[in-house]
């Protein structure tokens, strides 16, 4: 795709009518780009349905929903049958029941 982006790129540059196709790959390669960033910073799949312990750092303010709260979490540490694993830099922390007085820039152990 970089090398379609970029032929369009040159061919925006000698031919001006080129240039609308030329943009709308380039916005295509950001999205594509932006997508598989996303992608890549997500929990392994093999974790999932497990208990862990979490530490992290409450990013923005919580959005309080009828029956949840949920948050974004900056992940420092995470613990699995006792042992570090590798995270995801940021997870969405969703919380159902009693409602926690959340704020950003606090420290929490899950």
């Amino acid at each position: 795709m970089l090398a379609l982006t970029a032929a369009l790129g040159l061919l925006a540059l000698r031919v001006p009518a080129a240039r609308p196709a030329a943009a709308a790959a380039l916005g295509f390669s950001w999205a594509l780009a932006h997508a598989a960033a996303a992608l890549d910073d997500r929990l392994d799949p093999a974790l999932e349905g497990r208990d862990a312990v979490i530490e992290g750092e409450i990013m923005a303010l919580p959005q309080r929903r009828e029956r949840a709260t949920r948050a974004r979490l900056r992940v420092t540490r995470l613990e699995l049958d006792g042992a570090r694993v590798d995270a995801p830099g940021r997870v969405r922390l969703s919380w159902y029941g009693p409602r926690p007085p959340l704020a950003p820039g606090e420290r929490w152990r899950l």
